[in-house]
């Protein structure tokens, strides 16, 4: 066994277990290449293939000393208390008073009040990330005390695992899963909890990784199943959101992400991005208040997004808050000084403070700002324009005339998508630079709807 041992001695552990693993072939029934091989697995980390070595040796050979003062030590650091402390016992009767069986026995009495006691305290009803700080310092205290006198106890730093994604430590949580998933490949909840922080982190390709890997050891485990299942539909839903938005199918790609929102509510990164694109997708149907709701919650874990200051500012101005805008413009601002895009911005809002008194020309059409579309504001025109015809309201003529004019100014803007963005936008509509007139009239190419626009008079046309 010396080529062997002098690989372990040399770090060459591979090489040591495949000479061990030579040797067991070559001599099944001795006990000590099954000691050896067990040696070098324990120096990997590989506990479980180590327990099954020295558990075979101690059954050819139940005198050998070597391997059960192996397995007691091995047993001990997995928190295994139970075999070891039956180990120690049958070692004190072949060796009454061995040192060795002695500082072990302490040591494993240690770790198991620990546990017991960290277990009791969390047999409790209430969850890990609700109970008080002082009970989770001190469950925590037990488990440091536990994993000092067994640093392999899966079921130790499985507590750690749970107590750092309870406090949102989703790099901890991997870090800690890894450690486990090293000594037991197939540990469900590692796995489980390691996918769950993959998610938080918003990777979700990771985390389908290591859902699948479990349900390769357990096809039929309930919550690993469900995660799964539920990552898919997330990504489902998410994809169809970003199919509707690059076709600008705007009311379904607010539909799909706010599904996509309902599948993980608990995901605080991964669904900002919905937030983020469901801000911009409302600003796009005109529903400023949804957007502004939707922009803040974006805006909450990301305050200096530029772009989404830049959004809730048009959604502000939407809803006529120019003191909002011009908040989150100057926000903005700061962040991007060198953004022209920004500062075309500001402008455009002391452009639309100074203008807030001009004439509503939704409410002289008597339209809905945010909701109505091109067909209402053209119908609205047509009923208008023929109350306030000065043909038809001759005993009020000067009042209609002047009624007729600002019907047909409010069409003028209203009634052309540019201009009514323009206007909305609380652009100066008189600007030269702006962008020409106002649009033309809905029945035919030019002067008022219903006839003849020169002069003073108005004449009916019903051709």
């Amino acid at each position: 066994m010396k080529k062997g041992d002098q690989a372990i001695s040399a770090g060459e552990l591979t090489a040591a277990v495949r000479y061990y693993t030579n040797a067991v072939e070559a001599d099944p029934k001795s006990p000590l290449p099954y000691n050896k091989r067990a040696t070098a697995y324990m120096q990997r980390k590989e506990n479980e293939k180590a327990l099954r070595d020295l558990n075979k040796a101690l059954e050819t050979d139940n005198t050998f000393l070597s391997a059960r003062t192996n397995r007691i030590r091995l047993q001990r650091s997995m928190c295994k208390y139970t075999g070891a402390q039956a180990d120690v016992e049958t070692l004190l009767e072949m060796k009454p008073g061995q040192k060795t069986a002695l500082a072990e026995q302490e040591s494993i009495a240690k770790g198991k009040a620990s546990m017991d006691t960290a277990n009791s305290m969390l047999q409790s009803d209430i969850p890990i990330n609700k109970q008080p700080k002082v009970n989770q310092d001190a469950v925590l205290r037990l488990v440091d005390s536990v994993l000092n006198v067994s640093p392999e106890c899966v079921e130790a730093r499985l507590i750690q695992v749970n107590m750092k994604f309870a406090s949102n430590d989703f790099g901890g949580v991997i870090s800690e899963t890894g450690r486990i998933l090293k000594a037991e490949p197939g540990n469900m909840q590692a796995l489980l909890m390691r996918g769950r922080a993959y998610l938080h982190l918003n990777d979700n390709e990771l985390a389908l990784r290591h859902f699948r890997e479990a349900l390769k050891f357990d096809p039929e485990h309930t919550a690993i199943k469900k995660e799964y299942r539920r990552l898919k539909d997330l990504e489902k839903k998410s994809s169809k959101a970003k199919e509707a938005a690059e076709r600008g199918v705007w009311a379904d790609a607010v539909e799909h992400y706010n599904a996509a929102l309902e599948v993980f509510p608990e995901l605080e990164l991964p669904n900002l991005q919905f937030h983020k694109a469901l801000c911009s997708a409302y600003l796009k149907l005109r529903k400023p208040t949804e957007a502004v709701a939707a922009c803040s919650k974006f805006l909450a874990s990301a305050p200096s997004d530029v772009d989404t200051l830049k959004a809730r500012a048009e959604a502000y101005i939407l809803a006529d808050d120019w003191r909002g805008a011009m908040g989150d413009a100057q926000e903005a601002r700061q962040h991007a000084q060198q953004d022209r895009s920004v500062l075309e911005l500001l402008q455009r809002i002391e452009r639309g403070e100074k203008t807030a008194s001009r004439k509503d020309y939704y409410k002289v059409l008597g339209v809905d700002k945010l909701s109505a579309n091109a067909a209402q504001i053209k119908k609205a025109y047509k009923q208008l324009a023929l109350k306030w015809h000065p043909d038809k309201n001759q005993a009020n003529i000067e009042e209609a005339e002047n009624m007729f004019r600002e019907v047909a100014e409010a069409y003028g803007v209203l009634g052309d998508e540019d201009q009514r963005g323009r206007y909305d936008r609380g652009e100066d509509m008189n600007d030269p630079q702006g962008g020409g007139g106002g649009g033309g009239h809905p029945f035919g190419q030019g002067g008022h709807p219903f006839g003849g626009g020169g002069g003073q008079r108005f004449h009916f046309n019903f051709q």
